[in-house]
């Protein structure tokens, strides 16, 4: 049997340190649609080779 053990948090570290990390969100965004175009185009170009399906990402925006 396994014991659950709880472990103290700081709340407001951790609410910081997701702040920090959302900065970046966009530009990582915006880096993995490129890489996905670039992989994309390059699947494409070779003969015979067929992509079946390239899905557009969403870009969810909260409201703050």
């Amino acid at each position: 049997m396994t014991s659950l053990t709880t472990t103290p948090m700081n709340k407001q570290a951790i609410v910081h340190a997701f702040g920090r990390a959302a900065k970046n969100y966009d530009n990582i965004a915006l880096f993995q649609q490129q890489s996905g175009q670039h992989l994309f185009d390059c699947l494409s170009a070779i003969p015979g080779n067929t992509v079946l399906a390239m899905v557009p990402a969403i870009s969810v925006r909260s409201g703050s």
